[in-house]
């Protein structure tokens, strides 16, 4: 592949990831990682190429879904208490007053923070957010890992070869760690709620 094929290969990559990645967090793991300068594509060994795709592509996934997760977890976290504390507030201005506007209006206050809360508890968005940080913390290492065994290759071809082994040591890690991301995730489902 040509100099000139590489650059507009990038270019499309780097414009899909700023499309893609609305957090600064994930574009900065695009730059380190080299996802967007293509780094991984130059090994002789293509089920190693193909499992660094795979760990890049997840990793955006898992980011973008704890992002998602903390935004929801945040928006419903934070109307639950302003809705509490304006319930309370209504409360206590009608206490003197007694006017049956500020009673409907307390009454609806109060249902919204609870269903606020009942979002918050189906939904389970700070449990989802952990999981996928736990996630993404061993995606990282494993990708780490990765990187690592290639430097080393780089320095001393003939003591740190990438082999096929390698590779299926590197899949088993990266399929244990997708196993256990669903496996936490189909816990949470059948906890049964107290």
């Amino acid at each position: 592949m040509n100099q000139s094929a590489k650059n507009q290969k990038h270019v499309n990559l780097t414009e899909a990831l700023d499309e893609y990645c609305q957090y600064d967090i994930i574009k900065l793991f695009c730059v380190n990682f080299n996802i967007a300068g293509q780094d991984f594509m130059d090994h002789n060994l293509n089920s190693l190429v193909e499992l660094e795709r795979q760990i890049s592509a997840r990793l955006l996934e898992f980011n973008a879904k704890r992002a998602s997760n903390q935004k929801h977890n945040k928006f419903f976290s934070l109307s639950q208490m302003i809705l509490a504390f304006l319930t309370t507030l209504l409360i206590a201005l009608n206490a003197k007053a007694s006017f049956f506007a500020i009673s409907m209006i307390a009454i609806f206050t109060s249902s919204l923070g609870g269903l606020a809360g009942q979002i918050l508890s189906k939904y389970m968005y700070q449990e989802r957010m952990s999981m996928n940080i736990k996630t993404v913390c061993a995606l990282y290492e494993l990708a780490h890992t990765i990187t690592m065994d290639r430097k080393k290759e780089e320095d001393d071809s003939i003591k740190h070869r990438i082999t096929l082994e390698k590779v299926d040591k590197y899949q088993t890690k990266y399929q244990s760690i997708l196993d256990a991301a669903n496996g936490q995730w189909q816990q949470q489902i059948q906890k049964p709620k107290k």
